[in-house]
C-alpha cells in the first residue's frame, strides 16, 4: 500500500536485470486507474544503505556502535 493505493507486483524478480517487475494497480481512495499498470521508481541502492545507516544512528533502540561493528558495509 501507497498512498491509499494498493498495487500488486509481479514476484519473479529472477531477470530484475533484463525487466523490470510489473505493477499494477489494484485499488485506491479516489478508485482512478485501478486496472492500470503503473512504473515502479526504485531508489538507487545506496540510497537505502545510506537510510538504514541514518535509522539505525538515530535509533534509541539499535546499540549502533554493535550494529556498526557487525555491519558488513560501512555508509558512503
Amino acid at each position: 500500500m501507497v498512498s491509499d493505493e494498493v498495487f500488486w507486483i509481479e514476484q519473479d524478480w529472477s531477470d530484475f536485470g533484463d525487466n523490470m517487475p510489473t505493477a499494477l494497480k489494484i485499488a485506491g481512495k479516489k478508485d482512478k486507474g485501478v486496472g492500470q499498470y503503473v512504473l515502479l521508481v526504485i531508489p538507487p541502492l545506496i540510497d537505502l544503505v545510506n537510510d538504514i545507516w541514518e535509522a539505525a544512528k538515530d535509533s534509541k533502540i539499535i546499540d549502533f556502535q554493535s550494529f556498526k561493528q557487525r555491519a558488513k558495509v560501512v555508509p558512503a
